[in-house]
């Protein structure tokens, strides 16, 4: 036999089989020849066992004359490779051994396939490959497959870039690191005798852009299905007609998609798509004089537009996020010269007119108002003596104000009543008003002896404070917290079905609600319900909600790959996550929510932090309790168990 194997050395000194991808390179060469042979043989003589970690080539637990043929089957063709499979790994938040998608040949060399990268984490997958899959029923599956992985040359993930895409990228048997891809949809060419990968970008066809009008125009309302098409020659300039309810205000704004009528949450749908006025008010008055002129949009914390009957030509140009409006504004008759207060001092009476305010004698357009008892929250707005008599109140001419809440103690008005109540806050102290309104440029101010409450200026964190139907509205809900001054808060609570953010705990004077990851002074209740970790920022005016359906902990103390977690039950009496007889080892763990990486804490167990450092932990048997809040209190206890 031994003869036999030094000719065949001759015959097959140039291997055809890449030692990265082929088993049956014992020596680790790169290449299967007669020397892999020779080198199981010695084994088996007992004269070197250099090579005996990699000389069960057949796999079958044991060096024996078998490894001997299933090599010369190889050098002679006879046999089906095992590696004939290449499967790619990864693509998702957690890692398999036992799960790849399968690449495609035709000669055992070239491989392809169609990479549907995933968003696992910040917009971008890990994957690499495997010429062999672990079995499901295997207790040590990444073991398995160790000999058979392979992937990018690098110190370190390697980040698939515009300049390596088309490039041949080197593939590695020692040391590999996985590839980082952003989402999206890519071909894999991988060549295994050469062992590089060409990774190229398949550019998705762009559906047609189009536009429609959503609110209260051409007879439509607010409906996430429904809106008015706009018309385009070019994909970048669109136009429509419209026209305003005949009496009142009109508000409408913009969308890029509708949703499906079948849908649960139209709203959500289409948020990513939508887009409005760029302004800092409630809604964007658009007056007689900006008609002509360019009007500016925007898609992050947009605003509706507000118009009065008439009949107007839109013209949007996507490119420079601009809108321009012609057409003429339908004549109104004139309310009457009388105006009443209407809120808390009269109970939102829309019957009693004994809160009149007077009229300057020296310029007519010009009303003024003393008001006396204001203890407590007191909100109002302003209606004309044509509400009274309109039949329905609140379709008469009412001024109104910028924000729901807390609004500056002068400024514009906003015409119509769709725009908010002002409200002067109880812990204001206050004791009277005296407001004044100008109906010709549509202005207020306002005196009074209270004052807004200071907030600590040595505090590290600023909060506020959730009021909604799970505490019946009390403000006692939660709280989440920024970095002073920062206006970006973040934090966990459990939710009814809705809530709103409070500036002062129990105060409505300044509150934030809204819709589709839109804030708005004073705006809608938030749709939310469970355990949910929130984030409200106040300068993009933009919140998120992430639902927590899990909580486990993570590390190699408790499992040496980090792949498996121990879970912890929320106990809703003690607002903690909490398990008994954790049983770890000395090293690091984490804790993290819902089964991956996107919200997880690391740090000192009486301060922990969002991606904090790993924390070292002794060997033990513990009872561990995790109490999450808001930023400065999220803490955790690791109490040795009896």
């Amino acid at each position: 036999m031994f003869a036999v194997v030094l000719a065949v050395a001759g015959i097959f000194a140039i291997s055809h089989y890449s030692a990265a991808a082929v088993n049956g390179d014992v020596t680790g060469d790169g290449a299967v020849t007669a020397a892999d042979v020779t080198a199981v043989y010695d084994i088996l003589l007992g004269n070197n066992t250099e090579y005996e970690a990699t000389a069960d080539v057949n796999g079958d637990g044991s060096v024996t004359a078998a490894d001997v043929t299933f090599i010369y089957d190889i050098l002679l063709g006879n046999t089906p490779q095992e590696n004939e499979h290449v499967y790619i790994l990864g693509n998702a938040a957690e890692w398999t051994a036992t799960q790849g998608q399968e690449m495609t040949t035709e000669d055992g060399v070239i491989y392809t396939a169609t990479l549907e990268a995933q968003n696992v984490s910040d917009g971008y997958s890990w994957f690499g490959f495997t010429t062999k899959l672990a079995d499901a029923t295997s207790e040590t599956p990444w073991d398995d497959i160790a000999a058979y992985r392979f992937g990018a040359v690098s110190e370190g993930d390697f980040l698939v870039t515009n300049e390596t895409l088309g490039t041949a990228i080197t593939l590695t048997k020692e040391g590999y690191q996985a590839f980082q891809i952003a989402a999206g949809k890519y071909e894999l060419i991988l060549n295994l005798n050469e062992m590089t990968l060409v990774i190229t970008k398949v550019e998705e066809p762009q559906p047609e852009t189009q536009v429609w009008i959503l609110g209260e125009v051409n007879g439509n309302s607010w409906d996430p299905t429904t809106g008015v098409e706009m018309t385009t020659e070019d994909g970048n300039i669109f136009t429509a007609q419209i026209t305003t309810k005949e009496t009142g205000y009109s508000y409408f704004s913009f969308t890029k998609k509708l949703a499906d009528a079948t849908s649960e949450t139209p709203w959500d749908d289409i948020a990513d798509y939508r887009f409005g006025a760029l302004g800092e008010e409630m809604n964007f008055l658009v007056t007689e004089e900006m008609l002509g002129t360019e009007l500016p949009m925007t898609d992050i914390g947009y605003l509706a537009y507000q118009m009065a009957p008439g009949t107007f030509n839109l013209s949007l140009n996507l490119e420079t996020m601009k809108l321009t409006i012609t057409g003429e504004f339908t004549p109104q008759p004139q309310p009457e010269n009388n105006w009443y207060l209407i809120g808390t001092n009269n109970g939102w009476s829309t019957s009693d007119m004994s809160y009149k305010f007077t009229q300057s004698t020296e310029n007519e357009n010009v009303y003024s108002i003393h008001v006396d008892n204001v203890s407590g929250e007191f909100w109002f707005k302003i209606a004309n003596e044509d509400c009274y008599t309109a039949g329905d109140f609140w379709s008469g001419t009412i001024l109104s104000f910028a924000n729901n809440g807390v609004n500056p103690l002068s400024g514009n008005l906003v015409q119509g009543n769709q725009g908010g109540a002002f409200c002067l806050p109880a812990n204001y102290n206050a004791t009277y008003l005296d407001i004044t309104i100008d109906v010709e440029n549509f202005t207020y101010s306002i005196t009074t002896d209270g004052q807004e409450p200071q907030v600590d200026p040595t505090a590290e964190y600023d909060y506020l404070y959730i009021a909604g139907d799970a505490d019946n509205w009390a403000g006692n809900g939660g709280k989440v917290a920024s970095v002073k001054d920062a206006n970006d808060y973040y934090g966990f609570f459990t939710a009814g079905t809705k809530f709103k953010f409070q500036k002062f705990q129990g105060d409505w004077g300044t509150n934030w609600g809204g819709s589709n990851g839109t804030l708005v002074a004073g705006g809608a209740d938030i749709e939310a319900s469970g355990l949910v970790y929130v984030n409200a920022n106040l300068n993009s005016m933009t919140y998120s909600i992430t639902n927590i359906t899990s909580m486990g902990i993570i590390g190699d103390a408790f499992n040496a790959d980090w792949a498996t977690e121990a879970p912890l039950t929320y106990n809703a009496e003690t607002g903690a996550w909490e398990a008994t007889g954790v049983v770890l080892t000395a090293g690091t763990i984490k804790f993290r929510a819902n089964g991956n990486w996107d919200i997880n804490f690391g740090g000192a167990l009486d301060n922990l932090t969002i991606n904090g450092e790993n924390i070292t932990v002794e060997a033990g048997t513990y009872n561990v309790s995790l109490k999450l809040v808001c930023p400065g209190e999220y803490t955790a206890t690791l109490t040795p168990a009896n």
